[in-house]
């Protein structure tokens, strides 16, 4: 059986990591609906040099994020997650607060709401108190923080880093995925 997942792609710098994990999907059995923000084109084109057009292969359905009448925004449309990558604190704010005036945040609340899967992927630093506030509602509504840091005990390489990511966010999902770290003591 096929999952669903939404991925969000607001305009915070971090459009590497949003490739790394659509491509870490292209061999599961997972329909991608990708909803980006005006700013998360603008970075997605920044920071790789890809576009929209580029990409298409590596998802179900693009959405812009002023749809708010795409099928996805109801919670009567079955999904398993939604995954923010990355979230900016724009929109960390918004799903924070509940406010759902662009499709990536009503897609969240959504989610918390019919009680699935919610990953927001930061990558702001410093925080701010309002930053970790927001963060914190987040949380306590159910959904998983999870900072756009690498773990660099798996490597230099930065595709390697930028995949053992990707796995991360799946297994934070629940899906099966490769051990990415086994400690001698395990062995």
């Amino acid at each position: 059986m096929r999952r669903r997942v939404i991925v969000g792609l607001t305009g915070s710098s971090g459009a590497p990591f949003t490739l790394a994990f659509l491509e870490s999907l292209r061999d599961e059995p997972v329909d991608v609906y990708l909803v980006v923000s005006r700013w998360g084109r603008s970075v997605l084109e920044q920071e790789t040099g890809r576009t929209l057009e580029d990409i298409q292969t590596l998802v179900k359905k693009i959405f812009d994020d002023v749809q708010l009448d795409a099928p996805i925004s109801s919670g009567s449309v079955r999904y398993e997650a939604v995954v923010v990558l990355p979230c900016s604190m724009n929109t960390l704010a918004r799903i924070a607060h509940g406010f759902t005036d662009t499709l990536i945040a009503r897609c969240a609340h959504v989610a918390l709401k019919e009680r699935r899967k919610l990953v927001v992927c930061i990558r702001e630093t410093p925080l701010s108190v309002l930053n970790l506030e927001n963060a914190l509602r987040v949380a306590q509504a159910g959904g998983i923080v999870m900072p756009m840091t690498l773990s660099m005990y798996l490597g230099t390489d930065l595709d390697s880093l930028l995949r053992a990511y990707a796995l991360r966010i799946q297994s934070v999902l629940g899906w099966r995925t490769p051990d990415l770290w086994q400690p001698e003591e395990m062995v």
